[in-house]
Parts: structure tokens; sequence; C-alpha cells
């Protein structure tokens, strides 16, 4: 029955939303907000679709290096279904029940295939109209690196000389001790050139990322969607533990949107309100809830555990400037070996300004809150993988646990990087992607 629902995951991985309940919005120090939402996400609850809740949505693709743009104006039952309370629980112990999913709300809807789904409200709370159609891109797709730069125009605003609107893009970045550069500061940065000294100001255009780390960073179409003279850009950053973020920038607003590509089911319980205890996965008409995974249990078991104050000293004793090995465990799977490292990766910090004491910009995403320094990282058959990014554990042990589920190689995590917040996670290994894929996780929270 689980491997049904990875196939159903691996069917739907271009169209199915992330776990989030609401849209990304951003508005750094303005009152205006940009919100941006994936295909199948929750954009209101049901019952509350009033026409203001849906006015000025948009829809994004890419097509041929192309920016497309089309209003989205209609709902449908999004991609999640969840039971409540008792009925989740029952569901997943395997017990008798007469449950009736329902969908955790109502997404957007568009005539073509959308990548992403924006709206910008004004600060007045009306939602700004858009041009509709295609919109080239000033920059071909490129790799966000060291050294990066390019040179390019945007089209003039009225009146304006077409001549006089060139810029250069370029990253930016702050280096480690080492000369690496720091995971999460690298910023994109764009200058108009013009013989007036005072239009030469840098703008940035993406900012750093605070607490994040990434395996790549795409920019993948850069113009002026809202037609004000200064580059607008759509951005993909690939976490280094698979996620995906994309990152809208319509300046000066920013907003981010976050795909899980492994769609787990999500089990979460309150020890205060056990009625709102929620387990929510995505729908296809070949599932049913009797098919939703229940507590998977691994046999042939190795695990590795480290306590809280064991990963704070080592934390303690390392230079956290530069990246440091905190434990190295060798474990064995049915002869086969498992290797498992605790790695300290060491990346930008918030600086809050110390006279106003506010933060600085950031495009940080909301969905690594749990996220901390560390990389959970497993190397089985000659194949290396960071399952986690972790924080120190907070009173209960952290726990690894490598054993086999249905026939293939697992893992178990347990996480507290709270003492009210509890973590039980799983993955199944993929013969095919030749990696582990999350397939649950199990989200407890105390009194």
């Amino acid at each position: 029955m689980l491997e049904n629902t990875l196939k159903h995951h691996l069917i739907t991985i271009v169209v199915v939303a992330t776990a989030l309940v609401c849209p990304s919005y951003s508005a750094w120090a303005y009152s205006a907000q940009l919100q941006l939402a994936l295909p199948g996400q929750v954009v209101t609850k049901r019952g509350e679709q009033r026409k203001e809740t849906v006015a000025g949505w948009y829809a994004l693709s890419l097509q041929d290096g192309e920016l497309v743009v089309a209003s989205a104006n209609r709902l449908t039952p999004a991609d999640q279904i969840m039971a409540l309370g008792s009925q989740a629980e029952k569901i997943l112990q395997g017990l008798p029940s007469k449950s009736i999913s329902i969908p955790t709300g109502l997404s957007l809807r568009s005539s073509a295939e959308a990548l992403l789904y924006f709206r910008l409200e004004e600060e007045s709370g009306s939602p700004r109209k858009f041009l509709e159609g295609r919109f080239p891109s000033a920059i071909k797709t490129a790799t966000l690196e060291e050294g990066w730069s390019s040179n390019f125009e945007l089209g003039a605003k009225s009146g304006e000389n077409p001549s006089t609107n060139k810029w250069r893009l370029f990253t930016d970045h702050k280096k480690r001790a080492d000369g690496r550069m720091l995971a999460g500061s690298l910023t994109l940065i764009a200058q108009k050139e013009s013989s007036h000294a005072t239009d030469n100001a840098k703008k940035t255009l993406l900012p750093k990322a605070i607490g994040m780390a990434f395996a790549k960073q795409e920019l993948l179409w850069l113009g002026d969607l809202n037609q004000d003279g200064v580059p607008d850009l759509l951005v993909r950053r690939t976490w280094i533990t698979g996620e995906i973020d994309y990152v809208l920038v319509l300046t000066p607003l920013l907003a981010n949107a976050y795909l899980d590509r492994d769609y787990p089911v999500n089990h979460f319980t309150s020890g205060v309100e056990p009625e709102g205890n929620v387990l929510t996965w995505y729908k296809d008409a070949s599932i049913s809830p009797q098919q939703i995974p229940g507590k998977i249990v691994l046999t042939n078991r190795s695990s590795f555990r480290i306590g809280e104050e064991t990963w704070k000293n080592k934390l303690k004793d390392a230079d956290l400037n530069l990246p440091k090995l905190l434990t190295d465990s060798v474990l064995k799977l049915n002869g086969e070996t498992v290797r498992v490292t605790l790695e300290h990766l060491p990346r930008v910090e918030s600086n809050p300004n110390p006279e106003s004491n506010a933060m600085e910009p950031s495009s940080q995403s909301n969905a690594n809150n749990w996220d901390g320094s560390v990389l959970l990282r497993v190397t089985f058959r000659g194949k290396s993988q960071v399952l986690m990014q972790l924080q120190a554990p907070d009173g209960d042990d952290f726990i690894f646990t490598i054993g086999v589920s249905e026939g293939k190689p697992s893992i178990k995590v347990d996480y507290h990087p709270h003492y009210n917040n509890g973590f039980q996670r799983y993955w199944i290994y993929d013969d095919k992607e030749m990696r582990f894929r999350r397939v649950f996780t199990d989200h407890s929270q105390g009194c």
C-alpha cells in the first residue's frame, strides 16, 4: 500500500502543491503584499471563497524562454485531503472507519498549466491588475554562482529613451574563513548604466537567505512585469535536502513558494486538543483513506543516537565559521554498509540594525522553521544524500534508525528540536532514483 502512495507522488510531481496551508508572501518593509502559491495549494478555506479572495490572481508559466501571464480567478478543490480528530487516528492505525476525507481547502485553476500563481495586493487592499500575455526574458536561464554577471536591457518606460535602460546584473556573497562561499549569503544585484551618478545606485533584487543552504540556484526569468523600469525576476533554488524554493521578485516586493517533491503523508497531533489532530495526504482516484500508510515498522534494525549535551559540546568545541564533522558512524543493513554523518555547515545569519533593531531584508523561506546548521547525511550504495538540516535536540536524544520496511531499505529519525515539539520522519529507498524518499512525517506537540 505504501508503494502505491509513492507511485502516486511520482506521477503528480509536476502539479501537486506543498503542504503549506496558505500562500507565501512578503512585503519587506512595505504595506503592499505579494502572494505566491503553487498549483493545488490552498489559497482559501471551503465556505470562504469570497470574490475578493480570488480576485487579482494570475498564473505564471515558462514557455520557450518567455514568462506567460494569464488570469486565474477560478477555484477547485486543493490537491491535499485530510481527516481530523479521532478519524485521523483510526485511519493511521488501520482500524475500521466510516471516514469521509475532505479537501484541505480550495486552490486556483487556470486554463493553462501553471508553474506558479501570484497576486499583488496594494496598500489599499485592492489587487493590482497586470498585463496578460508572453514576456521574453532579458537574460537566458542561468545558474547563479560566485562571479556570475550579465548585461541586459529592459523595455523603456513611457517617454524614456530605450538606450538609457541598460543594466548589469551580478551576484555577490560573503566568504567563510576558508575562502568558500558562506551558505545562504548569495545576493543578486542590479546596477543601471547611466551618465548620472545618482542613477548608478546598486539595487539588491534577491537578498541573502538567512539560515538556508542550497545545492543550486537558477535564474529562470528576468524582465519588468510591473512596468516600473526596474528589473523583476523569478528564481528557483534547490535546497541541499532536495526541496524546491521558488522566489518571485516584483520590485520592491518578494515572495517564496516551497515545494517538497517527496510529497510525504503528514500527521499532526496535539496533547492539548486531540480533536485538532490532522492527517493529510495527496488525493488521487486510485487512492482511498484505507491505503494511507500507517505506522511504518522497521525490521533488521541498526541505530545511532546522540544526546543534547554531547551534541552541544561538539559544536562548542568547533570553529562555527567553518564546516565541522561532528559524528561519523557506520551501520550495517543485511550486510550492506550505511554511513551516517552529522556535519555542521555555517550559513549566513541575520544582522539587525543596532539603532532601529530592524531586521535586514532576507529571502529566507518560512518552511525551514525547524532547520538548523547541522546536516544529516547518509551514504548508501555509493551515493551521498542530505536528509535533514538539524538543530540540537532539546531533551530527548536524536535517534537515527536504518532497517527494512516492505522489503526495502528504510530510515526512521526521531528528532526533538523543541521540548514541546517532536518529529518522527520516515524514508524508503527508491531503486529507480537511487535515493531515500521521505514518505511520512509525524509531528507531535505537547501541552
